[in-house]
């Protein structure tokens, strides 16, 4: 998933910025890294990603160490939730 960011007119099109959004480490995040997009990690129940919002919120540290090509790791796809984790990730980068 690509979520684009600012004004998509020929005027701007430099200036827009994408998010690759993916839930497989290895298929999704290491490729688009690669390529120097930012990423987000969607982790799930199931699959290669398998961590809990529970375990996430305990060991954050420990989840990200595992998968450091994400710029992000969200377990959700609720709009208040992503704009919560991308602006905590924007601020991040402002401390």
């Amino acid at each position: 998933m690509l979520l684009a960011e600012g004004p998509a007119s020929p005027q701007s099109c430099i200036s827009i910025r994408f998010l690759y959004v993916g839930d497989s480490y290895e298929k999704d995040i290491v490729g688009a890294k690669a390529v120097g997009m930012k990423t987000a990690l969607l982790l799930r129940d199931e699959g290669d990603t398998k961590v809990s919002r529970e375990e996430l919120a305990a060991d954050e540290a420990g989840v990200k160490a595992k998968y450091p090509d994400a710029d992000m790791i969200w377990t959700s796809l609720d709009p208040a939730y992503i704009e919560e984790m991308t602006n905590r990730f924007a601020q991040e980068r402002i401390d």
